[in-house]
């Protein structure tokens, strides 16, 4: 199995879990106020894998399998027997620092909660964006969108619902997600901005 494989199956069997006892859903959840006063760092890394509803966890565990396999293997080439944990560490990095923004501004509210993968899911995206921006991914098994128009919509779609939304899906954590798997791509292999460069083009 993948580790794409690997966290999509935790991911969904963790939320499953937590739906079922409200207790183990809290003590999950990132509480900004909680890591704050109680310094309960594990939050940061517990939230990525609890999430709001069926609809919140689909749509994540979605977007990590339609380009979580396809950037690992990019990644073996580049990386060899490292690319697991190339890719693990971009996951990680992802799920908590695009909520670093959120802690920061809700670590004096006792009652907000976030869950999800988002920000994880998100810097998995855009980190393949780097790749591969004109890949086609089929929506509904019969639409074809580049993934570079994926992620714009992404981001339009997380900027429209963290202004309707309820306070439990933090949706701004894609956009901080995003940025987190660009830089963090970069970071791990410079020569990949000439490469996104010379694929948009052609």
């Amino acid at each position: 199995m993948t580790a794409t494989d690997v966290l999509s199956v935790v991911i969904v069997v963790v939320s499953l879990l937590a739906w079922q006892r409200n207790k183990w859903f809290r003590a999950l959840a990132f509480w900004p106020y909680g890591v704050d006063r109680y310094r309960q760092w594990y939050r940061w890394l517990t939230s990525v894998f609890v999430h709001a509803d069926m609809w919140h966890l689909l749509i994540n565990v979605f977007v990590l399998y339609s380009f979580g396999n396809s950037l690992e293997t990019l990644l073996r080439d580049i990386f060899g027997l490292m690319e697991r944990w190339v890719f693990l560490g971009l996951f990680v990095a992802g799920g908590i620092l695009s909520e670093v923004a959120t802690y920061r501004r809700h670590r004096h509210h006792p009652n907000y909660l976030s869950v999800g993968a988002s920000g994880a899911v998100a810097a998995v995206l855009f980190a393949f964006v780097l790749w591969e921006p004109w890949d086609r991914l089929l929506i509904w098994g019969v639409l074809p969108v580049p993934a570079i128009l994926l992620a714009g919509a992404y981001l339009l779609f997380s900027a429209y619902m963290d202004r309707r939304s309820d306070q439990t899906v933090n949706h701004s954590a894609h956009l901080w997600g995003g940025i987190i798997g660009v830089l963090y791509m970069i970071l791990v292999y410079p020569p990949v901005v000439l490469h996104f460069i010379s694929r948009l083009i052609h």
